[in-house]
């Protein structure tokens, strides 16, 4: 257990984590639709293949806000 205890950030991900006083702004879309006699549907997209971090990973659409 003292390895869960002891664990930071940076085991886990080779992206930084941002300052604690530093907020960075997302967003992230979840769209839900029902087509009648097949239920309720939501929309999930299949991150490409390609990708450096959680390459072919379901995912919702959003991501960091730009601003300009």
């Amino acid at each position: 257990m003292s390895r869960v205890r002891d664990a930071e950030a940076t085991d886990f991900t080779r992206l930084p984590t941002p300052d604690d006083d530093t907020n960075r702004q997302s967003a992230v879309l979840v769209l839900f639709g029902e087509q009648p006699g097949l239920g309720p549907d939501v929309l999930v997209l299949q991150r490409a293949d390609t990708l450096r971090n959680h390459a072919g990973q379901a995912a919702f659409p959003g991501g960091a806000v730009r601003s300009g």
